[in-house]
């Protein structure tokens, strides 16, 4: 593949027309010319079209040397190998030097004044030079010198850049500028013009500059110089105007050239309605297209912005900044990179199960699916709202390019030549437009090199085989492997690079992204960024909120669809539209959503959006999907989680709560719900496309609907749990166990909490933990007596478990229950409730509960074995408690302070050990409900070995520290 010839065209300076605001122009140019060159983005050539100078004064020409065109060298620097041209305009005319100009009489023809000879050169220099003669004697251009006081009357450059040969021609279209009628008045001299195209025949491509365009020159000579224009091929290239187009037009023979007008550089300042322009383009010959980049200076946006509406739309490259138009007259390169004609010479490689093949034809076949069923205004409002992104959109060009798409093409571009893959991760929070940056610029660069080859994961349950990506052939083509929802192909991902890397293979590049969430809940299959750059060229990106400039841009799209596309922004003036989204957006960047679709909410739907969600929930309750339930219900779910910030629905929970396939899942929920804008997959969990959408649509179901929407939180409990035991994988199962009903516990809402708790025991009525739970929450409800009646009733299934004993302790001495729960607290630290022996924090529960109840049963019944127990609690219980924890220390010294004033000795770790259990076989005795539960053991039953071991070692380590 050979680059483009890059060029930047600049036109009508009028170096004194105001001096300080000139010379803050000249800074802004420069500035934007210096920040594309941090891009990578040099221009081979700079074109300067005329009017350089306001008056045709050498001062003019001075200034402009000094306070632009030297620091423009230097911006290039020493090792730039391109050139600056430059013509002139009519302000380079010096109209007192040309007073009398006769203008009639020189065109005459049988005055030859526009011979390329010596004669025609004399009646030039006599008449005609004197008017031109300050722009002749200080252009600091790189343009042949003295070019205008030559015979030829033009200048003829061959620039040869990557073996292509470039054709320029500089004329002069200002020869009989005399005043402000000159439109109709004015020639370059048409054979000055032919003689120098002629020079120029083995050419790849062939540029002229002027000032004027072909209509302000006399009829009949515009007539023969398009007839000349067409012959060549040429790309005329002016200014004047002071803006930008670009117009095809042809010969009378039907040979075709195309013109190019740029912007005027500096004709106002910021306040006045005229705008400052200049024009960026590219020349590929390979593709026979010039590509062209038009931009104005904002004063509101203080930048370099799009000219949008400078070229016919339908001229827009897809999805990118740049206008394309055929060029004329070129001749194909002998070496060129594939294109559509002949990549069917490379073998077709199938992608992998879950992956699309996108490429240069893939793409063209799109669009033309797209030109015959073109984007409806329903499915791009849709989009506006958020429905999932896709390549149709993309493709439609609904929305510009953000400007991280740039950003993330020249990252995957710098990976070329590093003998290693390039890595780019893009991360964000959800709403933030990832998807849609992903998608724009795969296209990008399929768009400027066909050799690109994406392998797309559509299924974010595909994995990531590296012996298929190592199998792709090495053959000219690029790889591109993106991923949505990234993280769960990140281990996948690292040992593939890895592999690449060993092979030395730079011909494959990977684009991840997902939400910063889930990339950091990967753990360890994620990596640190060290470890990535280590095996590849990695770069990571972020994108958060809205720039300026991308605000302008969605404001623009969405301009396009009227108030429809405004919503609350209709009638406003575009800046302060811009700005109100810019606001927006910094508000919900607050939020831990995306500020990106949140503004977007805001700004169009704003106080309308429960008016819009009540008619997305009413089309979806007449939608009914597998399993008997309809979009309605599904959504509801969906919706009830995220309204809550709980962030782990996943589809197996989903799907059991609905009652059907997973696959019928993707297909008859998911896929509509994301179409609507209802509903989105992030990595393995489902969220609405908003926390905003979310609250609203819970508001609604319970005001609108009558939905308990508690229930809702009961169903998806039951549902994870049912689907776990049945041997599906629960993403984060905890999640459902604990923090559901935890977080409903903490706001407060104890009945629900409960009862999520309650349904999840009903479908694992076995799993102790889940009982544990649900009586802690009792406790915490302070409905005590239902904690002891769920512990009495499931007695015989805590068999391993030390924790369901050490509750239900704990619940029994609130009750009062002292002798039980002597008994009960004592199976904690005993052998025969599991073959795992206690450990340190087992002990001190069960420490601190006996100790509990033998201090009240010795208050109640005065017998001194319970004060003794206390004590021998209180001695152990210091063995292991960790000396910086207040809690422990204060528990375990209350206890030894009241055996202290009981009498009750000191006691050896070995005397203790064999005291406390007499202390529980005395409160056995005075048990009532000894007979209730004959499964479990009685004191006489229990051995305490585990326990001895743990105080043995314990000991042993409290002689270490005091030898130390």
């Amino acid at each position: 593949m050979v680059l483009p010839i890059r060029y930047l065209h600049l036109s009508d300076f009028h170096v004194g027309k105001d001096g300080y605001a000139q010379n803050n122009m000249f800074r802004e140019i420069l500035k934007h010319i210096e920040e594309k060159q941090k891009q990578d983005w040099v221009p081979d050539i700079v074109f300067i079209t005329g009017d350089i100078a306001n008056r045709g004064q050498a001062e003019e020409y001075e200034t402009f040397a000094y306070d632009f065109l030297i620091k423009l060298y230097e911006i290039f620097g020493k090792a730039w190998q391109g050139s600056i041209l430059a013509v002139p305009g009519n302000h380079d005319v010096d109209r007192d030097k040309i007073e009398f100009l006769a203008r009639d009489e020189i065109c005459q023809a049988d005055r030859k004044v526009f011979d390329a000879t010596k004669s025609g050169l004399t009646k030039r220099q006599n008449f005609l030079l004197p008017g031109v003669r300050a722009y002749l004697e200080n252009d600091d251009s790189r343009a042949p010198k003295n070019w205008l006081d030559s015979p030829a009357g033009t200048f003829s450059q061959v620039l040869e850049i990557r073996n292509m040969k470039l054709g320029i021609v500089g004329i002069n279209t200002a020869w009989l500028s005399k005043d402000d009628k000159d439109k109709g008045n004015l020639t370059p001299g048409v054979d000055l013009v032919k003689e120098a195209l002629e020079q120029l025949q083995d050419c790849d491509a062939r540029i002229v500059l002027g000032h004027h365009p072909l209509d302000w020159f006399l009829e009949k000579d515009a007539e023969r110089i398009r007839q000349i224009f067409g012959i060549h091929g040429v790309l005329y290239l002016h200014g004047h105007l002071h803006k930008a187009r670009a117009k095809g037009d042809e010969s009378s023979g039907g040979k075709p050239f195309l013109n190019i007008q740029a912007g005027a550089a500096f004709q106002a300042r910021d306040d006045e309605v005229w705008k400052n322009g200049l024009l960026w383009g590219e020349l590929d010959l390979e593709q026979q297209q010039i590509r062209l980049q038009p931009r104005h200076w904002s004063a509101d946006h203080q930048g370099w912005v799009l000219s949008s509406e400078a070229f016919h739309p339908q001229r827009q490259l897809k999805n990118a900044d740049w206008w394309v138009f055929s060029l004329p007259g070129t001749k194909q390169l002998a070496t060129k990179s594939p294109t559509v004609s002949n990549q069917s010479t490379f073998p077709k490689v199938m992608p992998p199960t879950g992956w699309n093949l996108e490429n240069h034809e893939t793409l063209a076949s799109r669009r033309a699916a797209l030109e015959k069923n073109e984007l409806s205004e329903q499915e791009a409002l849709q989009y506006f709202d958020g429905s999932t992104p896709s390549l149709r959109i993309v493709l439609s060009q609904i929305i510009p390019q953000r400007e991280i798409v740039r950003e993330l093409c020249d990252a995957l571009k710098s990976g070329q030549g590093q003998d290693k893959p390039t890595v780019v991760l893009l991360l964000g929070a959800g709403g933030e437009g990832k998807s849609t940056a992903v998608f724009q610029t795969l296209v990008t660069l399929v768009e400027f090199d066909p050799s690109w080859q994406v392998l797309w994961r559509h299924d974010v349950d595909a994995n990531l085989l590296g012996t298929e990506i190592l199998a792709l052939p090495k053959d000219g083509r690029k790889w591109l492997i993106a991923s949505d929802d990234a993280d769960g192909i990140a281990g996948g991902a690292f040992e593939t690079v890895r592999a690449l890397r060993k092979e030395q293979r730079d011909d494959v590049q990977f684009l991840l992204t997902c939400r910063d969430t889930d990339w950091i809940a990967s753990g360890k299959e994620a990596k640190p960024p060290r470890d990535w750059s280590a095996i590849a060229n990695f770069q990571q990106k972020c994108i958060s909120g809205l720039s300026r400039r991308d605000a302008t841009v969605v404001v623009q799209a969405w301009q396009k669809y009227g108030d429809k596309g405004l919503g609350q922004l209709s009638g406003r003036p575009e800046a302060m539209a811009v700005q109100l989204l810019m606001d927006s957006a910094e508000q919900e960047s607050t939020t831990g959503e995306g500020a990106f679709f949140g503004a977007m909410l805001k700004m169009r739907l704003g106080d309308k959006l429960k008016d819009h969600l009540l008619v997305l929930l009413n089309r979806f309750a007449t939608r009914e999907i597998p399993g008997g339930s309809n979009l309605q219900q599904a959504f509801a779910y969906i919706a009830a989680m995220h309204a809550e910030g709980l962030m782990f629905l996943s589809k197996p929970v989903l799907a059991k709560v609905l009652r059907c396939e997973k696959q019928e899942l993707k297909s008859k929920v998911l896929f509509p719900l994301g179409k609507e804008a209802a509903a989105i997959q992030a990595g393995n969990f489902i969220l609405t496309r908003h926390k905003t959408i979310a609250q609203a649509v819970v508001e609604i179901l319970s005001e609108q609907f009558g939905e308990d929407v508690d229930e809702l939180y009961v169903d998806l409990a039951k549902a994870a749990i049912a689907a776990r035991v049945e041997g599906e994988h629960i993403p984060e199962l905890q999640e459902w166990d604990f923090s559901l009903p935890g977080h409903f516990k903490k706001s407060q809402r104890f009945s629900l909490a409960i009862k999520i708790a309650k349904g999840i025991c009903e479908k694992d009525p076995d799993d102790p933990y889940r009982l544990v739970n649900l009586a802690k929450l009792y406790r915490d409800a302070e409905d005590i007596s239902q904690a002891i009646e769920l512990f009495r009733k499931n007695s015989s299934q805590a068999r391993g478990h030390r924790s369901f004993f050490a509750e239900w302790g704990n619940a029994e001495s609130h009750e009062k229950n002292y002798p039980l729960a002597v008994w009960i607290s004592a199976l904690t630290l005993a052998d025969q409730v599991s073959m795992k022996r206690p450990d340190n924090q087992n002990a001190k529960i069960g420490f601190t509960l006996l100790g509990t109840s033998f201090l009240k049963l010795y208050d109640d019944f005065n017998n001194r074995i319970f004060v003794e127990g206390l004590g021998a609690i209180a001695n152990l219980g210091f063995l292991i408690a960790d000396r910086n924890n207040r809690q422990d220390q204060r528990y375990f010294g209350d206890f030894l302070n009241r055996s202290s004033v009981e009498n009750v000795p000191d006691m050896d770790w070995q005397t203790a050990l064999r005291t406390f259990p007499t202390a529980i076989q005395a409160a056995y005795e005075l048990c009532g409900e000894k007979d209730d539960f004959p499964s479990l053991p009685s004191p006489s039953g229990m051995t305490f070995k585990g326990l001895t071991y743990l105080i043995d070692n314990a000991v042993e380590r409290h002689e270490q520290r005091r030898k130390v």
